[in-house]
């Protein structure tokens, strides 16, 4: 055993096939593993099931991990598993191009493991995954938001371009997002944050990713600063043609008769006021004959004049997508 050939930090793979029935041996690898400075032992338990109480001890009063594991896990496996960890402990770059795969769809089976059980919070029934747009922050005040974060949620900050994830416990999600508020806050008063629902289990965890960033955006479009992937009715079905053209033309087509007629306002109050004429007169400052008058002729612009529910269902999508767009 070449001291010389080893770094603090190692991690050590052994099957301790050599120590099987021979309790010397194996406090002799222990007591060698942690002088050289090691990170843990993994052990498998294939042909020593148990280590022996003085072994234990002497791991004990070093403070050092020994990690018992299935004897019949490959060895490819562990250092897959264990090589992928460092790279996304060590480089966010790493870490940002696997986020960046799972919402996209692009994500293997084996990646999207990975990162569940990397973040989610083992003793978690359930989970929400946040994400926010941090807007610019220099390096430095970068680093103490997610010291912040990490110190104050418990959770680790994943990097997405200008903002980031956040999985944390799905058990109080409001409380949750008041102490993400209340940090975020501090660095950037314009944050927003969109959040997913509650998910369970693996299956959920992609999904949960897409909820994520479609409710903050919606958030940023619609200016404001919060909100859940379950409040953005009829916005679900908008977001995924926000980039396609055809919500811009449609939008487009159903509004410009309306702007260049001066309607837009009327009818987005009107709208607002759940279609009450008085409540929609007080707030324009006008008579309720004018507003009658002006949405009138709102439908005939639109060829709509005999169809009410169709008129404010194609108007209110109108309205919806110009605002995401």
């Amino acid at each position: 055993m070449d001291i010389e050939l080893l770094a603090e930090g190692d991690v050590f793979i052994c099957s301790f096939y050599a120590g099987q029935d021979n309790e010397d041996f194996l406090y002799q690898n222990i007591d060698f593993y942690i002088r050289t400075g090691s990170a843990c032992c993994i052990a498998l338990d294939e042909f020593v099931p148990h280590f022996p109480q003085r072994v234990l001890d002497l791991a004990n009063q070093n403070h050092y991990p020994i990690l018992h594991i299935d004897g019949s896990t490959p060895y490819g496996e562990l250092i897959r598993s264990i090589t992928l960890l460092i790279f996304l402990d060590q480089d966010e770059g790493i870490l940002e191009n696997w986020i960046g795969r799972i919402v996209n769809g692009s994500a293997s089976s084996l990646e999207i493991s990975h990162i569940y059980q990397s973040v989610v919070p083992k003793t978690a029934l359930n989970y929400v995954v946040f994400h926010t747009t941090l807007g610019k922050l220099n390096a430095v005040q970068y680093k103490m938001l997610k010291d912040d974060l990490s110190t104050q949620l418990g959770c680790r900050f994943l990097p997405y371009f200008e903002g980031g994830f956040l999985v944390l416990p799905g058990e109080s999600t409001s409380t949750l997002l008041e102490h993400i508020a209340l940090v975020l806050s501090h660095y950037n008063p314009e944050y927003s944050i969109g959040y997913s629902e509650i998910c369970s289990g693996l299956n959920q965890f992609p999904a949960a990713f897409g909820q994520a960033l479609s409710a903050d955006e919606t958030a940023r479009s619609l200016g404001i600063q919060k909100i859940g992937y379950e409040s953005l009715s009829v916005y679900k079905l908008l977001i995924p043609l926000q980039n396609s053209g055809v919500l811009k033309q449609f939008c487009e087509e159903t509004l410009s008769p309306l702007q260049e007629a001066n309607l837009i306002e009327t009818v987005e109050t009107y709208l607002g006021c759940d279609g009450n004429i008085e409540q929609t007169a007080q707030r324009l400052a006008q008579h309720k004959n004018t507003i009658r008058f002006r949405m009138n002729k709102s439908k005939a612009l639109l060829g709509l004049e005999h169809s009410h529910c169709a008129f404010i269902e194609k108007v209110s999508l109108a309205l919806k997508g110009r605002k995401l767009l």
